[in-house]
């Protein structure tokens, strides 16, 4: 009899793990199933995902359908507070309504352990099958550093979520194992770590053929990775440091590619090249030498990928620990990662900790 998988994912990275891990690592005798919400849109990749017959099936949630519609609850006084909750609450309700169309599963793949959804669909799936395995797979520098970001007013609401409807926050107690491109660097020693094969160029076609990819050419030496304000609680710190990073390089000389979930207002009155595509970054590395290009971010997971995955030459600007009010919200665990992705790829990786910093890398990078 087969063994049964299901993933679940909530953004485009994401999902070109899933479709790596099922076809890299699964074996033969494994069926999988793919569950995602409407967090991300998926609408344009499902219909050439099913294509591929890759996945038994694709479900999605409307969960942010299902909150706009039925959002009549309050709970606290803090409106942002509140917002959170209301949505993981119906996001709750939303999930013991589909468990009962869930099946019995041997394994659960899930990528954020505090998502109150992931939460959810592991209480519904153990309860069916007490020796389901679960297990955490890569989602970007966070998957890495734990806990990487301070933790934030969402975090504090999933769990008072949690506490009303007696479900904890998963942790490594209950996580089989964590798969990673490169296990090296995470500061995870409480757990089984194993490596994710890096993508195959042999693949490249049918990548390109789920997610849409087009032959763009970058030909500007900077790509800047925004990352999505909104939905990551930033304030208008990042954005006063991009445009500082814009005034410094140039921006003729700037390729801005806009997280899958970002509207680019902040960007449309800018004289900059713009890659608005909802696809993965790493299907353009897979496409196109990036050697010559700088990647710069606060904290994009891009960046890193473009290193870890592809090992390639390019270099690599992260900005999230420029001083001056611009930015504050990394802790130490989070530190102690950058500084061993930095001191692995020795002078590809700037870390500015000044404006002043910053220019004097930029000049010496456009000398090159």
């Amino acid at each position: 009899m087969a063994k049964r998988a299901l993933f679940f994912c909530t953004t485009m990275y994401q999902l070109l793990n899933v479709i790596n891990i099922k076809k890299n690592m699964l074996t033969s005798d494994w069926e999988a199933d793919i569950v995602v919400n409407d967090s991300t849109d998926f609408s344009e990749v499902i219909p050439k995902l099913k294509a591929v017959n890759m996945f038994n099936s694709i479900n999605v949630i409307n969960e942010l359908d299902y909150y706009s519609k039925n959002n009549n609850s309050v709970f606290v006084r803090n409106e942002k507070i509140n917002i959170a909750i209301n949505r993981n609450f119906s996001a709750f309700i939303l999930w013991k309504r589909y468990k009962l169309s869930l099946g019995r599963y041997d394994a659960f793949f899930v990528s954020n352990l505090d998502d109150i959804a992931a939460i959810a669909i592991y209480g519904c799936l153990s309860g069916k099958n007490h020796k389901m395995r679960l297990y955490e797979y890569e989602d970007g520098f966070g998957t890495y550093a734990k806990p990487a970001l301070t933790k934030s007013k969402i975090h504090i609401a999933e769990k008072i979520i949690c506490a009303l409807f007696g479900k904890k926050i998963l942790s490594g107690d209950e996580v089989r194992c964590t798969l990673l491109y490169q296990p090296k660097f995470s500061n995870r020693r409480d757990i089984s770590l194993k490596k994710i094969p890096a993508l195959n160029i042999n693949d490249r076609k049918l990548y390109n053929d789920i997610f849409g990819y087009d032959d763009t050419v970058f030909e500007q030496k900077y790509l800047l990775f925004n990352q999505y304000f909104k939905e990551d609680g930033f304030n208008g710190n990042e954005r006063r440091l991009f445009l500082k990073f814009m005034e410094i390089a140039g921006e003729d000389n700037i390729t801005i590619k806009l997280h899958p979930r970002s509207v680019g207002e902040f960007y449309k009155d800018k004289n900059l090249m713009k890659l608005d595509k909802k696809i993965p970054w790493e299907i353009c590395m897979m496409n196109q030498d990036m050697d010559d290009k700088v990647l710069v971010t606060t904290s994009s997971s891009c960046v890193l990928t473009s290193k870890m995955i592809f090992s390639s030459k390019c270099k690599v600007i992260l900005l999230y620990g420029i001083s001056g009010g611009y930015l504050n919200m990394y802790d130490k665990t989070w530190n102690e990662f950058m500084k061993r992705f930095k001191s692995y790829y020795e002078e590809e990786v700037f870390m500015p900790k000044s404006i002043d910093e910053l220019e004097k890398i930029i000049n010496k990078l456009n000398c090159e």
